[in-house]
């Protein structure tokens, strides 16, 4: 009998600064000198009503990217003394808000614009603080966290995570890649960094890389700064249910992936879970569009150790000089793809 708990999701501080924003729709927020620009939210980001064979057009039929998603699902080991545990995107965006920051105001701009869900996480702004160009939350990404959106860092009560299986969904992402195979992304989302420099929104995953017949080359553990490559050989691996399932370790606090974990450490089998197909951010699948924003999740703060940082397409680790995100895909098969001028692998542009 299927295991009645796996449930499968995969086939499915404000300032004035010359001219400022306003949410459109809503009234205008503190009174301002100056013309008034709104903050738009496009019509152009949507969830498809259904999903045919592969919805996501990254040339993977769906059905198998899910069935590989559940094949090698990780048994993520935390270390007992952890006080924060992954959440789902949803819980997170149900306790937090949208905001606009740009340091370049005095004081720094920081305007809130509402309520946060996937839906409202698109927005647009008009130039602030001597910046002429306009940015957005759908494809600009900030190099140093100076001028973008954001959403704002939970209160304390809520930032310790999910403690039960149910509140602990796992986010895959599976395309071809250059090996002939198949490449799955794990991500985790935390809702706080509890160690230091401590920040909000901490997305941590790692990659299994598969070659012809699903054979497994290597995993690609996500640190904080670099992309760490190590042998299958390195790791355990639970065969339960005819799965192939790596032993990877949470770093306590901090909540990096890594090789060996703690012998006496708290197990969870993902794929006894909610395994979530993202699908490609070109062609979010199963309603999870918030892969198109490109703000922080979490608070600007002093330093830009201490801020929020960005979720799993637009992701730090070892970002390269040309906005390459290659924490979301490293050895790709056809990386400059793009779909209605959107491009997978880059940002549209950057901001400071």
């Amino acid at each position: 009998m299927a295991d009645p708990r796996r449930r499968i999701v995969g086939l499915a501080i404000v300032s004035a600064c010359g001219a400022l924003l306003a949410l459109a729709g809503r009234n205008p927020g503190p009174s301002v000198s100056g013309p008034v620009e709104p903050v738009r939210q496009p019509a152009t980001i949507a969830a498809p009503d259904r999903l045919p064979e592969d919805a996501d057009r990254d040339g993977v039929p769906d059905l198998r990217e899910t069935q590989v998603a559940l094949r090698f699902a990780p048994v993520v080991v935390h270390d007992r003394e952890e006080a924060v545990y992954p959440t789902s995107v949803e819980n997170f965006l149900d306790r937090t808000s949208l905001w606009l920051y740009d340091d370049a105001c005095t004081p720094d701009l920081v305007v809130p614009l509402g309520p946060a869900s996937q839906a409202a996480l698109f927005r647009e702004s008009a130039p602030t603080c001597g910046a002429g160009d306009p940015i957005n939350s759908y494809g600009v990404r900030s190099r140093g966290k100076q001028r973008t959106f954001f959403l704002a860092d939970v209160a304390p009560e809520h930032r310790l995570g999910s403690g039960g299986a149910d509140g602990w969904p796992t986010y895959a992402h599976v395309y071809r890649n250059e090996q002939r195979g198949l490449t799955v992304q794990y991500w985790r989302f935390y809702p706080y960094n509890d160690r230091f420099p401590y920040h909000g929104g901490d997305w941590e995953g790692f990659h299994v890389v598969l070659g012809p017949g699903d054979s497994v080359l290597e995993l690609a553990l996500i640190d904080h700064t670099d992309i760490l490559v190590r042998s299958p050989s390195a790791f355990a691996w639970d065969s339960a249910e005819a799965g192939l399932h790596p032993l990877v370790g949470v770093a306590r606090g901090g909540h990096t992936t890594v090789q060996l974990p703690a012998p006496d450490g708290r197990r969870y089998e993902s794929w006894r879970g909610t395994i979530v197909n993202l699908g490609e951010k070109t062609r979010p699948l199963n309603e999870q569009i918030f892969l198109r924003y490109s703000g922080l999740w979490g608070t600007p703060g002093t330093f830009y150790q201490s801020s929020g940082y960005w979720g799993p397409a637009f992701n730090e680790t070892d970002l390269a000089d040309d906005g390459f995100v290659t924490a979301w895909c490293r050895g790709m098969l056809h990386p400059d793809r793009q779909i209605d001028g959107i491009r997978e692998c880059y940002p549209d542009r950057e901001s400071r």
